[in-house]
């Protein structure tokens, strides 16, 4: 089964969706921070043979600075139950090279369509485990590392990523 793991906005709005009685509880600034959208489309991103850690580097190296960032974990049956759509994203340049072919999109939202995310938003979060948070110094500890093993492409990073990596390439 194709496990899927997400960049939360703010851990907040999942501990508010998780702890909401009805979605109607839910506050709408948990949703429109945590759903922002672009082209209908929410980006997720595919853990090959359940590595988080290739995931999150992923994302990491797909972002504008590395920081401190949670992440939530989606499982593809919670996402087909609610009735989701996923689809492989077009390829775009990622440093990391094992990333082309893991970045997905949940397509064709509709505002009926947020009210499902919120449940499996819920159906993860209320599973402590899918909820987590890697700090700074550790993920610059994994790209450090990635770095090492070779398995990145700096040439394939945004301007910014590419300072950083370029600072961590030549650190200890």
């Amino acid at each position: 089964m194709a496990i899927f793991i997400r960049k939360l906005a703010n851990r907040r709005n999942v501990e508010d969706i998780v702890s909401a009685n009805t979605l109607e509880d839910i506050q709408a600034d948990s949703i429109s921070a945590e759903f922002r959208t672009k082209d209908n489309k929410l980006s997720i991103w595919e853990i090959p043979d359940e590595n988080i850690d290739l995931g999150v580097l992923a994302i990491a190296l797909s972002s504008t600075k590395i920081d401190t960032m949670d992440f939530l974990i989606l499982k593809k049956d919670m996402l087909e139950r609610a009735g989701l759509i996923v689809e492989k994203s077009k390829p775009s340049p990622n440093p990391l090279i094992q990333a082309n072919n893991m970045r997905h999109d949940i397509s064709y939202l509709r505002m009926r369509d947020f009210a499902r995310l919120a449940t499996v938003y819920k159906e993860a979060g209320l599973d402590e485990t899918h909820v987590f948070r890697y700090y700074k110094n550790d993920l610059t500890k994994k790209i450090k590392q990635a770095i090492y093993n070779g398995w990145i492409n700096i040439d394939n990073g945004s301007k910014i990523i590419k300072e950083i990596l370029n600072t961590f390439k030549y650190s200890s």
